[in-house]
Protein backbone atom coordinates (compact mmCIF):
# COMPACT_ATOMS: atom_id res chain seq x y z
CA UNK A 1 0.00 0.00 0.00
CA UNK A 2 1.42 3.39 -0.52
CA UNK A 3 1.90 6.03 1.87
CA UNK A 4 0.50 9.02 0.31
CA UNK A 5 -2.77 8.73 -2.28
CA UNK A 6 -3.78 11.58 -5.04
CA UNK A 7 -7.07 10.80 -6.24
CA UNK A 8 -9.64 13.80 -8.26
CA UNK A 9 -13.04 14.66 -7.47
CA UNK A 10 -14.49 17.12 -9.82
CA UNK A 11 -11.51 19.51 -10.28
CA UNK A 12 -10.21 18.98 -7.06
CA UNK A 13 -7.19 16.82 -5.71
CA UNK A 14 -7.10 14.66 -3.11
CA UNK A 15 -4.30 13.62 -1.04
CA UNK A 16 -4.83 11.68 2.07
CA UNK A 17 -1.47 10.12 3.88
CA UNK A 18 -1.59 6.38 5.11
CA UNK A 19 -0.39 6.44 9.01
CA UNK A 20 0.82 10.44 8.48
CA UNK A 21 2.85 9.78 12.23
CA UNK A 22 4.71 6.77 11.49
CA UNK A 23 8.16 7.88 10.47
CA UNK A 24 9.58 5.82 7.67
CA UNK A 25 12.74 6.50 5.14
CA UNK A 26 10.19 8.23 2.52
CA UNK A 27 8.32 9.76 5.22
CA UNK A 28 8.96 12.21 7.81
CA UNK A 29 5.58 13.94 9.38
CA UNK A 30 5.49 17.87 9.27
CA UNK A 31 6.06 19.37 12.54
CA UNK A 32 4.99 22.68 13.93
CA UNK A 33 5.75 25.32 12.06
CA UNK A 34 6.64 23.52 8.63
CA UNK A 35 4.57 24.36 5.48
CA UNK A 36 4.53 21.39 3.49
CA UNK A 37 4.87 18.07 3.66
CA UNK A 38 7.76 15.36 1.31
CA UNK A 39 7.60 12.09 0.35
CA UNK A 40 10.54 10.35 -0.94
CA UNK A 41 10.75 7.92 -4.05
CA UNK A 42 7.50 7.90 -5.56
CA UNK A 43 7.90 4.70 -7.47
CA UNK A 44 7.46 2.53 -4.46
CA UNK A 45 4.85 5.25 -1.82
CA UNK A 46 2.88 7.11 -4.17
CA UNK A 47 -0.64 6.17 -5.09
CA UNK A 48 -2.13 8.35 -7.90
CA UNK A 49 -5.21 7.59 -9.85
CA UNK A 50 -5.36 8.17 -13.79
CA UNK A 51 -7.61 10.99 -12.92
CA UNK A 52 -5.84 12.54 -10.51
CA UNK A 53 -2.77 12.56 -12.88
CA UNK A 54 -4.87 14.11 -15.83
CA UNK A 55 -5.08 16.94 -13.57
CA UNK A 56 -1.45 16.97 -12.21
CA UNK A 57 -0.60 17.30 -15.88
CA UNK A 58 -2.87 20.02 -16.40
CA UNK A 59 -1.68 22.15 -13.47
CA UNK A 60 0.40 25.69 -14.73
CA UNK A 61 4.18 26.06 -13.55
CA UNK A 62 5.06 29.53 -12.21
CA UNK A 63 8.65 30.61 -11.95
CA UNK A 64 9.79 29.94 -8.40
CA UNK A 65 11.73 27.06 -6.57
CA UNK A 66 8.98 25.17 -5.53
CA UNK A 67 5.12 25.53 -5.88
CA UNK A 68 1.50 24.30 -4.21
CA UNK A 69 2.44 20.54 -5.03
CA UNK A 70 5.61 19.81 -7.17
CA UNK A 71 7.08 16.00 -7.93
CA UNK A 72 10.66 15.73 -8.99
CA UNK A 73 14.11 14.12 -9.84
CA UNK A 74 16.05 13.79 -7.28
CA UNK A 75 19.74 15.40 -8.98
CA UNK A 76 21.68 11.91 -8.91
CA UNK A 77 19.37 9.48 -9.66
CA UNK A 78 16.43 8.07 -11.38
CA UNK A 79 14.09 8.58 -8.40
CA UNK A 80 11.14 11.38 -7.65
CA UNK A 81 9.95 13.04 -5.17
CA UNK A 82 6.71 14.45 -4.27
CA UNK A 83 5.43 17.81 -2.23
CA UNK A 84 2.48 19.97 -1.50
CA UNK A 85 1.73 22.87 0.57
CA UNK A 86 -0.23 21.95 3.72
CA UNK A 87 -1.46 19.25 5.47
CA UNK A 88 -1.15 15.31 5.13
CA UNK A 89 -4.76 15.49 3.91
CA UNK A 90 -5.18 18.35 1.67
CA UNK A 91 -7.98 19.01 -1.17
CA UNK A 92 -6.75 21.40 -3.53
CA UNK A 93 -8.74 23.26 -6.59
CA UNK A 94 -6.49 21.95 -9.59
CA UNK A 95 -7.50 24.93 -11.65
CA UNK A 96 -5.99 27.25 -8.65
CA UNK A 97 -2.75 25.90 -8.03
CA UNK A 98 0.66 26.22 -9.27
CA UNK A 99 3.98 23.87 -9.50
CA UNK A 100 7.42 25.10 -9.22
CA UNK A 101 9.94 25.11 -12.07
CA UNK A 102 11.18 21.81 -11.18
CA UNK A 103 8.07 19.77 -11.64
CA UNK A 104 7.36 17.07 -14.44
CA UNK A 105 5.27 14.38 -14.08
CA UNK A 106 7.37 11.15 -14.62
CA UNK A 107 6.28 8.09 -16.22
CA UNK A 108 6.54 4.42 -14.03
CA UNK A 109 7.18 6.43 -10.71
CA UNK A 110 3.68 5.58 -8.94
CA UNK A 111 1.78 2.90 -8.03
CA UNK A 112 -1.82 3.23 -10.38
CA UNK A 113 -4.77 2.97 -7.70
CA UNK A 114 -8.35 3.20 -8.28
CA UNK A 115 -10.06 6.52 -7.82
CA UNK A 116 -11.29 5.91 -4.27
CA UNK A 117 -12.26 9.64 -3.11
CA UNK A 118 -12.79 9.35 0.61
CA UNK A 119 -16.10 10.28 1.44
CA UNK A 120 -15.32 13.39 4.02
CA UNK A 121 -13.55 15.04 0.99
CA UNK A 122 -16.68 14.27 -1.50
CA UNK A 123 -18.37 16.18 0.99
CA UNK A 124 -15.77 19.25 1.49
CA UNK A 125 -15.65 19.41 -2.33
CA UNK A 126 -19.70 19.51 -2.95
CA UNK A 127 -19.99 22.00 -0.47
CA UNK A 128 -17.38 24.52 -1.70
CA UNK A 129 -19.21 23.61 -5.14
CA UNK A 130 -22.48 24.72 -4.14
CA UNK A 131 -20.69 28.16 -2.40
CA UNK A 132 -19.23 28.43 -6.67
CA UNK A 133 -22.35 28.18 -8.06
Amino acid sequence: MPKVDVTAYRDFLVITTHDPHVVTEAWTPDHLGGIGQVLLDTRDNLGVSDEALILIRSIKSINRRSGDLDWWRYKDADRYGFAWMGGCFRVFHAIGIRTGISHEVPTGHHIVIANEVPESARAVIDRKFRRMN
